[in-house]
């Protein structure tokens, strides 16, 4: 029928709230709780007599069913549907608040279940790592073992009772990457050795806030990165190359795999989702670490970049870091003869350690 009925309010954009019929006649509508409404009255014999009359509907009746459709029944529908850009500027992130573009890397579940089982160990040994002798104590657990899984039994039984024991430091020289007597005590004398938590006082996030960045906690310091190289694949994922992330205030190191610079923004994101988004990311200006989607995701949560000057590689604090890291590495593989094949494990145990280990510069 040839009415145009435009039943908008005024006030939202292209709103007239009004009926123009065919024959050119204007009908107002009016607004009452969101519904329009049409003010009518019965006519009189004279309005009958004097107006022309018009047929607002079709005259014949009005069948609904003629509109009905199935929107999916055919591939019009979908063909129909406009493809988003494959790297929207302004949206970056999904309904549920995850980075679109992240790179799916095959070897992270190996690298998250090499750091979980570590952060495991910690976990088990408060009782016997840092109270009883570990080398002495069948019972105990060693921190290089692979045997993870507690023995029940060892606590289920009632309150026990703390009590400050001097360990002997020497037999703990080669767990910590055999730094020196003094550096192995300090390491335990600024550890938590005795503390507790109440069983059942579990404190749980009951909110998520719909902006991305607000579900993000931030980590206030400076990171570096920097890429480094193996002649050898390494094992189990065939890395040929890894990065090493630094806390400029910290010192606090992360190593992650990569089998192609596409994995670097998995890395970052791993690492921010681990530690917290740093204030500041800084490189020496690698392709991979200033490609568009690196700088969309540092765009997204607010983090400055920072790249070293062509050929001046000393301004990436990283780079001073590595070299003690690469010490130890080559150490370590020295002393338990390691094949070549391990390095990336054994970078990643190095810096594990190096994070809980006393460090004079920063007390």
């Amino acid at each position: 029928w040839d009415q145009d009925v435009n039943d908008k309010s005024q006030k939202v954009k292209d709103g007239l709230q009004r009926i123009r019929t065919k024959e050119g006649y204007v009908i107002p509508m009016d607004f009452r709780d969101g519904l329009p409404f049409i003010s009518m009255r019965p006519f009189t014999d004279k309005e009958w007599e004097s107006l022309p009359h018009m047929h607002l509907v079709d005259p014949q009746g009005w069948d609904p069913s003629v509109l009905d459709h199935d929107a999916t029944e055919g591939d019009d529908w979908f063909d129909a549907l406009t493809e988003s850009e494959e790297y929207p500027e302004d949206n970056l992130f999904t309904l549920t608040g995850d980075y679109k573009f992240r790179h799916f890397d095959q070897n992270q579940a190996f690298l998250d279940s090499f750091r979980f089982e570590h952060e495991m160990c910690i976990s088990v040994n408060k009782f016997s790592f840092f109270e009883d002798d570990p080398l002495g104590d069948s019972t105990s657990y060693n921190v290089m073992s692979a045997d993870l899984e507690p023995d029940p039994t060892k606590y289920v039984h009632g309150p026990k009772s703390v009590k400050p024991t001097t360990p002997d430091y020497s037999k703990y020289r080669a767990r910590f990457l055999y730094a020196p007597l003094n550096i192995v005590q300090k390491t335990f004398d600024l550890t938590t050795q005795y503390a507790r938590l109440p069983v059942g006082d579990v404190l749980r996030r009951t909110f998520k806030s719909p902006f991305p960045l607000l579900n993000v906690k931030r980590r206030e310091e400076a990171v570096l990165c920097d890429q480094v190289f193996s002649d050898t694949p390494a094992i189990d994922g065939g890395e040929t190359s890894a990065i090493l992330y630094v806390g400029r205030e910290s010192l606090v190191k992360d190593v992650y795999g990569l089998k192609t610079g596409k994995d670097f923004p998995a890395t970052l994101e791993d690492n921010i989702t681990e530690r917290g988004a740093m204030t500041l990311l800084g490189s020496d200006r690698g392709s991979i670490e200033i490609s568009k989607r690196v700088k969309d995701l540092l765009r997204s949560m607010f983090i400055k970049s920072w790249q070293s000057e062509p050929h001046k590689q000393n301004q990436n604090f990283a780079e001073r870091q590595y070299q003690d890291v690469k010490r130890n590495v080559n150490t370590l593989m020295d002393r338990t003869g390691s094949p070549a094949s391990t390095w990336l494990l054994c970078l990643m145990w190095v810096c594990y350690v190096m994070n809980y280990t006393y460090n004079k510069s920063i007390d």
